[in-house]
């Protein structure tokens, strides 16, 4: 079925969406800390995804003149939910429903799936880009 393997297409997308965007995050926050950034990433490598956010937002308004809108932190702090449905939920939301609701329960863990790929495509986008930028920036290259 054409559908199912976009599925499956989707969902490894957007994990990856989330993964390097996580990636990106820590290298900014790493890039923007004072002192040395391979010693900033390897303290950030344990951080979670939240705890990063939590300093790299507190840093990034520092100046006032953020590098990320309200907006884009609100999104950021979804990654973790939107990771974890994907991982536990995604699936399920239609593989065990009933034969006469499948189609349509698949059709709309499709459309939500479509809908997060497209909001993360583009956040990975700007957040590479800031990424390039905070790390050029801070002589971090």
């Amino acid at each position: 079925m054409e559908e199912w393997d976009d599925y499956h297409r989707l969902v490894g997308e957007t994990l990856m969406y989330c993964q390097t965007i996580e990636h990106d995050i820590k290298a900014i926050d790493a890039g923007m800390l004072e002192g040395d950034y391979d010693q900033n990433s390897e303290r950030l490598k344990k951080k979670t995804l939240g705890q990063t956010l939590q300093l790299l937002r507190k840093l990034d308004e520092s100046d006032g003149k953020p590098e990320f809108s309200a907006k884009d932190y609100d999104l950021l702090e979804e990654i973790t939910e939107i990771r974890n449905n994907l991982c536990q939920r995604s699936y399920l939301s239609f593989v065990y429903s009933e034969r006469d609701t499948q189609d349509a329960d698949f059709q709309a863990a499709f459309r939500d799936l479509e809908s997060q790929n497209e909001r993360l495509s583009s956040l990975r986008d700007q957040v590479e880009t800031i990424r390039l930028e905070i790390l050029k920036k801070f002589h971090r290259y």
